[in-house]
């Protein structure tokens, strides 16, 4: 009995082929934008302490309410808390050290 191979398998085939290298191609690049993600978040995390650190030293210098709103933007150390009388916003000044 002989197999008679129908050409479009061959098609099928490269199709394939076709698919995997791109897709290697894709998942190279989303390899590389995951790291550069991960450098850039080690690199805000660093930051952040250091803005962290200075404006706690501000906030201690002239009193957590007289910190302008804008300042307290990039530190993840303010909270802002809704309420029925409006919104609240805390800093919480890092200890000396």
């Amino acid at each position: 009995m002989s197999v008679i191979k129908f050409p479009l398998i061959g098609n099928y085939e490269q199709e394939i082929y076709d698919y995997q290298e791109k897709l290697d191609g894709v998942y190279t690049s989303l390899d590389e934008l995951h790291q550069t993600l991960n450098n850039l978040e080690a690199e805000a995390y660093e930051l952040e302490g250091k803005y962290n650190r200075v404006l706690s030293k501000y906030a201690k210098a002239v009193g957590n309410e007289n910190i302008p709103v804008g300042f307290l933007e990039y530190s993840t150390l303010a909270r802002v808390t809704f309420t029925d009388e409006g919104v609240e916003i805390l800093f919480e000044a890092l200890e000396d050290e």
